[in-house]
């Protein structure tokens, strides 16, 4: 699988992938702005605005109706997190043309839409609509409480903000349900144009389409746009903790402990080893058969669940954990004691095929879906490489014991968080 791309613009990039594995094409255009809490909660609501009403297609219902026509296509946004940066995707998911039964362009339909969306929706007074934006606000805050209301992912954003406290990566893409709250049109508006004169474009072209012809109608949308400087996008990776390790207890009426540990690698996705790393998470606690599974979970029955992930970008392992409030310590202790155990180089020949298998088996269900390739070609392009999932798959297969050991001795705890009961004391 390779991409070709083609920049249309001062910073818009065009990605196209060809494929006719699927029935289905797919077209995501990615905004990537600077994270900062200043910002994120507008940028996050632009994309919703925009899919409430265009002034061809002026409501919901008339967006709908369009869709319909094009073979119940659908038009859906989400918002992401990438190092320091935030990630506004807007996504278009279609039949491909060739299944039309009356000969539908429903390309040309859905770059229509995607046109009418990002670059005449409807205004009022100059700005967003006041009723389509107060409406997303509470759609957006309600998302954010929801998110405080899942236990596990909060905890998971918890230790980043404490690890990460006064830097961009530590706030949330989504924004707060009171930067949400003093959002008025005009700032959202403000952030809109902002977007599209200075954010870095990626859109990726999925399917079995005229990509000559996608390619066209992206560079027209673009050819009228005054596209300024951009912003640095850059990622502050730190090495190395800053001092000794932090613990952080936060309480509220709940039944079961969330314990969350925060560590440096001292090694990010700009290292040439960063796959030696990552399978040196895997191994340590990212699959069913690595070593916080088998044994803090499995063996010692520690944890309800025990697993951890590397933020390559970032350069940091996250462990994540449920327990009862009386096992933190022991749960800490054991945590600590197999990653030590990777550092000493404890490996069976097993743990090592295991992971192996379990990244390559990641990178082989990429080709499943179009969105998933389409992540792959905006993963490649932020990074600047052109590399294919079976090259990826090789460097894997050759990754060695040695590298693994070398490689995890860098890995130092910096912070623990643990979300409790109100009863719990903080020496326990």
């Amino acid at each position: 699988m390779s991409f070709t791309r083609k920049e249309i613009a001062k910073n818009v990039f065009v990605n196209t992938v060809a494929t006719d594995k699927f029935k289905s094409d797919f077209i995501r255009i990615a905004f990537v702005m600077p994270l900062s809490k200043e910002k994120a909660a507008a940028n996050a609501l632009v994309p919703y605005v925009l899919k409430r009403g265009t002034e061809k297609y002026p409501d919901i219902g008339a967006i709908r109706r369009q869709l319909e026509s094009l073979y119940d296509s659908g038009i859906w946004a989400n918002i992401g997190k990438r190092g320091d940066t935030q990630i506004i995707n807007i996504n278009a998911g279609m039949l491909a043309n060739k299944y039309s039964m009356d000969g539908t362009d429903i390309t040309g339909g859905m770059l229509e839409m995607i046109s009418q969306m990002l670059f005449h929706p409807v205004l009022e007074s100059g700005t967003f609509r006041s009723e389509y934006v107060e409406s997303e606000k509470a759609k957006l805050a309600d998302a954010v409480r929801a998110d405080a209301n899942n236990k596990i992912a909060y905890a998971n954003r918890r230790v980043r903000e404490e690890m990460y406290r006064g830097e961009a990566y530590a706030e949330s893409e989504k924004g707060s349900a009171e930067t949400i709250s003093a959002l008025t049109p005009e700032r959202v508006y403000a952030a809109y144009l902002d977007l599209l004169a200075n954010a870095r474009i990626e859109i990726s072209a999925v399917g079995n389409m005229d990509f000559d012809k996608v390619t066209a109608a992206f560079e027209a949308m673009f050819a009228g746009v005054c596209r300024g400087a951009g912003y640095d996008l850059k990622t502050e990776v730190v090495r190395e903790p800053k001092g000794e390790p932090k613990t952080v207890y936060e309480h509220q009426n709940i039944g079961q402990g969330k314990l969350a540990l925060g560590f440096r690698a001292g090694c990010c996705r700009e290292d040439d080893d960063f796959l030696v790393m990552q399978m040196v998470s895997v191994i340590f606690g990212g699959s069913t058969s690595s070593k916080l599974f088998m044994n803090v979970r499995e063996r010692l029955s520690l944890c309800y669940y025990c697993s951890a992930g590397y933020d390559a970008v970032k350069g940091a392992i996250f462990v994540n954990s449920g327990i009862e409030f009386a096992k933190k310590k022991q749960a800490i202790s054991e945590i600590i004691a197999q990653l030590e155990s990777v550092k000493r180089g404890e490996i069976s020949d097993t743990e090592i095929s295991d992971a192996k298998n379990t990244l390559i088996n990641s990178l082989r269900s990429i080709t499943d879906k179009t969105s998933q390739i389409a992540g792959w070609c905006f993963e490649c392009a932020i990074c600047g490489i052109s590399e294919t999932p079976e090259e990826r798959m090789a460097k894997i297969n050759a990754i060695t014991k040695e590298q693994v050991v070398a490689r995890a001795q860098s890995i130092k705890l910096d912070t623990i968080y643990f979300l409790c009961g109100t009863e719990v004391a903080e020496d326990e």
